[in-house]
């Protein structure tokens, strides 16, 4: 008897369980490939340097299609996110070889969105894993609502047009091959030699 008991709250448990993460999964819509990036007002980073990284000096507020860029790079991260920290190691390699070549340098720029962090947390992160790009922090979920409230780790890869039109050429949870992950994006972006 204890054992048919223990069967069936176990069935029921498993149930619930797979019912909770149905729901929870179609919550998640996240951008797709050909999709036009939400224009949220974005705080500026506090550097100068992270302000001209990203070609906007003023202070105050910005949208990523304003970013002076071919392509921008948005990875959304947690600083509770154990795999966000992991996937830094990938994307410090990434960053590191278009920095590294005086062509794309110009053309690729790298964007992060702390979802549901605090400035201080946001601090924390870009120094524990010395992410060496703007991070940003999204304290409310604005960005992630309006980016289809995704899971961390998350890059959206956004193609800008030099008439200022925006599209979404790329998105995934994560990678671990950077120079596939490159050339993937220089083919979709026509950026490819």
């Amino acid at each position: 008897m204890i054992k048919k008991n223990f069967l069936f709250l176990l069935i029921i448990v498993i149930c619930l369980s797979f019912t909770d993460f149905l729901a929870l999964a179609d919550k998640f819509k996240p951008l797709k490939e050909g999709d036009e990036l939400p224009l949220i007002q974005l705080p500026t980073p506090e550097t100068l340097e992270e302000r001209n990284y990203l070609g906007n000096d003023e202070e105050g507020f910005f949208i990523i299609p304003k970013i002076e860029a071919n392509v921008v790079i948005v990875y959304f991260f947690s600083f509770y996110c154990r795999f966000c920290a992991a996937q830094a190691v990938h994307l410090k390699e990434l960053y590191n070889a278009i920095d590294k070549n005086p062509d794309l340098k110009k053309k690729i720029k790298f964007l992060g969105i702390g979802i549901g962090n605090t400035p201080m947390e946001v601090d924390a992160y870009k120094e524990a894993n010395r992410i060496p790009f703007p991070l940003i922090p999204d304290t409310d979920f604005s960005v992630h609502k309006a980016y289809g409230e995704i899971m961390t780790p998350y890059f959206i890869v956004i193609r800008i047009k030099e008439d200022g039109t925006h599209r979404v050429i790329y998105s995934t949870y994560a990678f671990d091959d950077v120079n596939a992950f490159l050339k993937l994006i220089l083919k979709k972006s026509e950026l490819a030699q």
